[in-house]
């Protein structure tokens, strides 16, 4: 999973901001004490996602099926982060969210559509 983060971010992302983005993700289950950041594990058939903020707690717990909805996880995180900042700079007369949302869901297609599809159904369903 790690090598399919870093070539997906690789098409939208400078090799320092992969850098900073991997170093906020763990790939193991997370524990009281754990550092803040984003946890990605597998436990027999099950793909999980958590969110630790700098107090310790959890904010975001998701279990998943298949791969491909965590990656859709990960990657709406990121490319929220990225989109804000263009929409920051680029707000001028129009709606600051619509240029951020816009902008998210281009970094996304850039990733893989397929990952965009999938996140929308679970975002659905």
């Amino acid at each position: 999973m790690i090598n399919i983060i870093i070539e997906d971010l690789g098409k939208i992302f400078s090799e320092n901001e992969i850098n900073k983005i991997m170093n906020s993700l763990h790939f193991f289950k997370p524990s009281k004490g754990n550092e803040p950041g984003i946890y990605i594990w597998k436990e027999e058939v099950l793909f999980y996602y958590s969110e630790i903020d700098e107090r310790g707690r959890l904010t975001e717990y998701i279990e998943k099926k298949n791969e491909e909805d965590i990656l859709y996880e990960i990657y709406s995180v990121v490319t929220l982060n990225k989109a804000i900042e263009y929409a920051t700079l680029n707000k001028a007369e129009n709606d600051f969210r619509k240029i951020m949302f816009d902008k998210q869901l281009e970094l996304m297609k850039k990733i893989d559509k397929y990952v965009v599809y999938i996140g929308s159904l679970s975002k659905v369903i």
